[in-house]
């Protein structure tokens, strides 16, 4: 009886002692989950900081490049103003100088 009482301490002492290691385990498990969660978090984070990043880059090169276009065409235009402008100017020096004849 007693072998028996001691045999159902020590099995309840095992079942107590594995109980316990099943729990810091899940725990254990749980923080590393947890950690994951917040690592994966954190590079999505960055990921977003990133992308809004290259964006803003992005959006600032198109409207670089849309200043120069504009640039570029206002000076064609310009040009091809004074060229007109030259070109007025010199017919009407040659129907003066027809006239004057």
């Amino acid at each position: 009886m007693q072998v028996k009482q001691q045999d159902r301490q020590l099995t309840d002492l095992e079942k107590q002692m594995l109980n316990e290691e099943w729990r810091r385990e899940q725990d254990h498990e749980r923080e590393i989950e947890r950690q994951k969660h917040l690592l994966n978090r954190e590079r999505n984070l960055e990921l977003l900081r990133h992308n809004d990043a290259e964006k803003m880059l992005r959006e600032d090169q198109l409207r670089i490049e849309k200043e120069r276009d504009r640039e570029m065409l206002g000076k064609a235009i310009n040009k091809e103003q004074e060229i007109e402008r030259i070109e007025r100017e010199e017919l009407m020096r040659r129907r003066q100088e027809v006239v004057e004849l």
